[in-house]
Formats: structure tokens, C-alpha cells, sequence
């Protein structure tokens, strides 16, 4: 599909709603070909938040990667079709293309959609399973605010307060 033909499908879509809904989309393979595409400033203008999928052997899709589509578009970015492990690193330059990617705050993407966690995230009892756990602990871990380390707090009044303030006059 072009991208003549997606902004039809858009347009007439946006035509037939009758409540205010968000548009996500184009949903493409791969981070890199979803900028490429995306560069088309008349098709990003007409969704409202920009979906790429990681999969098929996207490897490519560092948090640098989703950064250039989100800095392309200047919307919220969606990864729409994560399937990988929590840390995966490129075949090639060994950098980290897994779900870890894509949370990390550099990536600026603000959607995440893990692509069948039925079953490889999540068992026919509804429970995690060993992918589904590193996930939700790499995110966990992830959301967590860096501890602020003692030697860059300075305390506010000396250990020995003057006189003064030691004594207070009585009140009247």
C-alpha cells in the first residue's frame, strides 16, 4: 500500500466516525521504514499517533531509531508489535533492540503492545511466563525513579544553630 492509498483510507475512515476517536497508525515494519514513510508530512498530519511494528527481524530498532520516527513526526510514537524478549541485542553492533529498547526514556516512545503475549507473555492460566516476568520487571525497573545519592544533598542549616535561635526569648 502507498501512501496515497493510506491517506484515502484515513480520510474516508475520518469521515465515518461519529465520536472523536484517536487514529493510530500506519502500523509498518520495521522503525526504519516506518520514518522513512512517515517523513510524508500529509500522511503523519492525518493520524494522531504514529504506530511501528519491531518485528520481523527489525534489527535495527534501537531507542535511537524509535527517537528518529518520534522526532520525524513530532507525535506519540506506539510500538505497536513488540514480539521480542526483554533484552535482545543486534546481530550486527551488539546494541539492544529488545522491549528494553523501546521504555528506554531516550526512545521517547509513549505505547508499547507486546505482539502475542498469548501465549509467550502470558500462559492459558493468565499467568506470566518466564518472557512475560522479564518484561514486567524490566519495565517495573524502568519506571522506578533513580535514588538520589546521599553526597549531593547539602543540609539546609548548619549542625549548630547560633545562639539565638539555641535560646529564644520567652513569648510574651
Amino acid at each position: 500500500m502507498n501512501n496515497a492509498d493510506m491517506k484515502q483510507i484515513i480520510r474516508l475512515v475520518k469521515d465515518g466516525l461519529n465520536v472523536p476517536l484517536k487514529i493510530v497508525g500506519p502500523d509498518i515494519r520495521h522503525v526504519d521504514h516506518s520514518t522513512q514513510v512517515m517523513a510524508d508530512h500529509d500522511l503523519a498530519g492525518l493520524l494522531d499517533i504514529i504506530g511501528s511494528h519491531n518485528a520481523a527481524l527489525d534489527d535495527g530498532a534501537t531507542a535511537a531509531a524509535w527517537a528518529r520516527l518520534q522526532t520525524t513526526v513530532n507525535k506519540p510514537v506506539w510500538a505497536t508489535e513488540d514480539p521480542r524478549e526483554w533484552s535482545v541485542l543486534s546481530p550486527a553492533g551488539g546494541q539492544e533492540i529488545g522491549t528494553k529498547a523501546i521504555v528506554d526514556p531516550t526512545s521517547r516512545v509513549s505505547g508499547l503492545v507486546i505482539y502475542l503475549a498469548f501465549p509467550h507473555a502470558v500462559d492459558s492460566a493468565g499467568s506470566l511466563t518466564v518472557k512475560g516476568q522479564a518484561i514486567a520487571d524490566g519495565i517495573a525497573a524502568a519506571q522506578r525513579p533513580a535514588p538520589v545519592s546521599s553526597p549531593s544533598l547539602t543540609p539546609l542549616a548548619p549542625a549548630s544553630a547560633p545562639a539565638a535561635l539555641a535560646n529564644p526569648p520567652p513569648p510574651p
